[in-house]
């Protein structure tokens, strides 16, 4: 029987944003109350892999790391204890944490077509005579914040496109490179009649659904400041401790922010030889978990669908010659860059190569004949990947992870001049019903006779992450090793 056990274990949800602290916890309990141990030393190294142009996907995953794989990036974790370490026999146990903060822009956990990246946290645990015993611990890594709000001037512009709020693209932004989710409140110079405008960041340089948000509190801020200025002092430590609170929003506020609902975006549909319906989608910006929402009009169509495949896919492509500035990272060999949205304007829709490796996430397929109104449901897994652009020292380009909605209509091809048997009143269907007397089966419609085509419509979506919350697990990622004496 072991007496002596070492556990080492990520709390729940094993997922972190990138720039957010890594804990890792290592709890070594002893079972044996007449010895007493020495932990001499407890250390831990955080591995990322990279794996290129692997045609087929596994779902094993092999402990230690991969022979096949390259190590894209290293970090040791810093321990809160101080080695060697006594285990006498009346304490039974003692909890190491190892810590250490992840790089913004560090590529996320993937699985894809062209590049695969994985993370695990490696623990060597040497405890007395006893030969060392490696931990491995695998977790999963989100794109930040940052990759999804341009920093410079060239790329800003196509950030007020996350939320379809209006944003003026003939305003400037200021032109030192900064965090736009970061206001110094404590900035005198940020005061006055408007702090946003002379202060740490510009308007223009922030999301205009970020400005609002952060103007709003920093207006409740003052009123509650001029509030409670009469009042005593515990009420105003109490007060200023709740304004600290609310004007220090996490990366899943922000999330949240980004992927809020805002005014519906509507698409007509039209085909050569006439209308299909009318789309209309309440965000074309959402979290992994969440979903797109939108409707199918028909009211106004006048050639018939009798069939809609939707669709949400990712799109994994090359771009050699991308419109964003790169700057490569000092540290890291694989690096992401801030994402440029398109917009949906004809000259800024983002042309995908004929290349580009697909995977289809969800699909649905919505019967559409004899239908005025349909509404309908895109629900983003959370094993799908968020959108994201990667960058290199080893080339000059991006990988991209693009995401869409796909439509496939199946339509009419053109009008047929046959009457109605079904109903004598005029009806957008009636034309196209087989030719069959309604006397021989009076209980059946008749079924439709006529030659159809596909028609294929794209709609560029953004998928930003989710908080990690929304990750809950039934159990936490433990690895465990076990001493005996012999």
């Amino acid at each position: 029987m072991s007496d002596l056990s070492i556990i080492a274990q990520i709390h729940e949800p094993q997922i972190f944003l990138c720039g957010e602290m890594f804990r890792c916890e290592v709890t070594v309990t002893s079972s044996n109350s007449k010895l007493s141990r020495t932990i001499r030393n407890i250390e831990g190294v955080l591995v990322g892999q990279y794996r290129l142009n692997l045609p087929c996907l596994s779902d094993v995953y092999t402990s230690g790391l991969d022979p096949q794989s390259h190590v894209s990036w290293i970090h040791l974790l810093k321990p809160t204890t101080h080695f060697p370490l006594q285990l006498s026999a009346e304490e039974r146990s003692v909890r190491i944490t190892l810590k250490a903060r992840l790089p913004e822009n560090l590529p996320p956990s993937y699985r894809g077509h062209i590049i695969r990246f994985a993370y695990k946290v490696l623990i060597k645990v040497d405890v007395d005579d006893k030969p060392t015993q490696i931990l491995r611990l695998p977790f999963r890594v989100l794109p930040a914040v940052a990759s999804y709000y341009p920093f410079d001037s060239s790329s800003a512009h196509s950030a007020s496109d996350l939320t379809s709020v209006t944003y003026s693209e003939s305003q400037s932004v200021c032109g030192r490179i900064s965090d736009p989710f970061h206001i110094d409140f404590n900035d005198q110079t940020a005061y006055g009649n408007d702090p946003f405008d002379n202060g740490t960041v510009q308007k223009a340089a922030m999301h205009p659904a970020i400005y609002e948000k952060l103007n709003r509190l920093y207006t409740d801020d003052q009123v509650s400041s001029t509030t409670n200025s009469t009042k005593k002092s515990k009420k105003k430590n109490k007060s200023r401790r709740a304004r600290t609170a609310s004007l220090s929003q996490s990366p899943s506020a922000m999330f949240a922010e980004l992927a809020s609902s805002s005014s519906l975006a509507s698409f007509v549909i039209s085909a050569p030889s006439g209308h299909i319906c009318r789309i209309g989608i309440f965000k074309t910006v959402t979290r992994l978990g969440d979903s797109f929402r939108g409707y199918l009009d028909f009211r106004t169509a006048n050639l018939p669908s009798f069939e809609c495949v939707i669709r949400a896919e990712t799109y994994e492509f090359f771009d050699p010659f991308p419109q964003t500035d790169i700057y490569p990272d000092k540290v890291l060999s694989f690096f992401t860059v801030p994402i440029d949205v398109p917009s949906v304007s004809k000259s800024k829709v983002l042309k995908v190569p004929a290349n580009a490796m697909m995977t289809t996430w969800f699909e649905t397929k919505l019967e559409c004949a004899n239908t005025k109104f349909l509404p309908f449901s895109i629900p983003v897994p959370l094993n799908a990947p968020a959108e994201f652009m990667l960058a290199s020292r080893y080339w000059s380009g991006i990988c991209r992870i693009h995401w869409c909605i796909r439509f496939d209509f199946t339509v009419a091809k053109l009008k047929t001049q046959k009457k109605s048997l079904s109903t004598p009143e005029s009806g957008l269907y009636n034309l196209f019903l087989r030719d069959t007397p309604i006397s021989e089966n009076p209980k059946c419609t008749p079924s439709i006779d006529c030659d159809t085509q596909t028609f294929r419509w794209e709609l560029p979506v953004c998928v930003i992450p989710n908080g990690p919350i929304a990750f809950l697990l039934p159990s936490h990622s433990i690895s465990t090793c076990n001493f005996a004496e012999s």
